[in-house]
């Protein structure tokens, strides 16, 4: 689990804000996730992280929202590997 004091003040806010954008979708297998009003669900529940690592970089362009599958280590490492290719 993520500990929310290593976040800067408004990430929340920008995280709800780019799940939303993008439709509680993730990004990496297109998978439905949840939204904040609906019951939690074993596999569902996304979250956000900075492409770049820098969590005071709250630019959409920086932002991903992964499942739980999606954002172990190695799925994780995959994908932004293929990003910098790209």
């Amino acid at each position: 689990m993520r500990d929310d004091e290593d976040y800067p003040d408004g990430w929340a806010l920008a995280a709800l804000r780019f799940m939303e954008h993008i439709d509680y979708r993730c990004q990496g297998c297109d998978k439905q996730c949840r939204r904040p009003c609906e019951p939690v669900v074993a596999g569902t529940t996304m979250r956000v992280l900075p492409r770049d690592g820098q969590r005071t970089n709250q630019e959409p362009a920086n932002l991903i929202a992964l499942c739980p599958v999606c954002r172990t280590p190695a799925a994780l490492r995959k994908r932004l590997q293929r990003e910098e290719v790209a």
